[in-house]
């Protein structure tokens, strides 16, 4: 899981990425900035649908394959199956986690 701060509020990657780890016991492979701060809500990205366990991930966080903010791109092969791109909307999450 790589974990990309899209709303620019300093320490939510962090956040996000400690609870996927320590609560959930996911392996975060990075936690950084992502291409802009413009996301208004929370876009998990699937990079490979192979792996048996994206549906169980996607109950952690909330939502469903067949979600809005759930987006397929298996274009790029990073070293990850799924991409979270925090947006505006993270207080659901962190709030519900805490």
């Amino acid at each position: 899981v790589a974990v990309l701060n899209g709303c620019g509020v300093s320490g939510v990657g962090n956040s996000y990425g400690n609870i996927l780890t320590n609560r959930y016991g996911l392996q975060v492979t990075r936690i950084e900035n992502a291409d802009n701060f413009n996301y208004e809500f929370t876009t998990i990205v699937i990079l490979s649908k192979d792996n048996p366990n994206i549906e169980n991930l996607l109950t952690i966080l909330g939502t469903n394959i067949n979600a809005g903010n759930v987006e397929f791109d298996a274009k790029i092969n990073p070293s990850e199956d799924i991409q979270i791109i925090i947006g505006k909307d993270y207080q659901e999450f962190l709030n519900l986690n805490q």
